[in-house]
């Protein structure tokens, strides 16, 4: 079978390394970085070089999943799963508040404008005041020296 090389970027960080990706019969046989992009040259983090491995596993959903009576996930039409996902929202909220629901924003969003007003918005919409990003949860809560480097006494 013929192998298709596509130019596209890693969605992985908010970083957009130019990427190369192999595509052979509709599967994703591989990706690099784009050696003849200017701002790159050809760099790819490992997790963007992993991307095969996450695109094609097994266990990889295909459908959407909502968790039945009987305690298993069925598929579920995407109208009907965000109808139960607004149901529960609704539930949740009605009987804690809105502050009993937070949202996250992952990295990845940091570079497309759209992502973080809606994700914004969304909190804002439903009342919460809890909107987390990946600047605020993955970083360290303060930064302080060690007591050697702080005392200029090592030991």
């Amino acid at each position: 079978m013929t192998v298709a090389t596509h130019k596209t970027f890693c969605r992985f960080c908010h970083a957009n390394c130019a990427m190369l990706v192999d595509v052979e019969d509709g599967k994703v046989k591989a990706v690099r970085g784009d050696p003849d992009d200017p701002e790159y040259g050809g760099y790819s983090c490992m997790k963007g070089r992993e991307l095969p491995d996450s695109h094609n596993a097994a266990h990889r959903l295909h459908h959407s999943l909502v968790r039945g009576d009987d305690g298993a996930f069925h598929e579920t039409p995407m109208p009907a799963a965000l109808a139960h996902v607004a149901s529960e929202l609704r539930r949740i909220i009605d009987q804690y508040g809105p502050d009993s629901v937070a949202v996250f924003m992952g990295s990845g969003g940091f570079q497309n404008s759209a992502a973080w007003a809606a994700s914004y918005s969304f909190a804002q919409a439903m009342g919460s005041k809890h909107f987390f990003t990946s600047v605020t949860l993955d970083q360290r809560p303060r930064s302080s020296p060690p007591p050697a480097t702080a005392s200029g006494k090592a030991g």
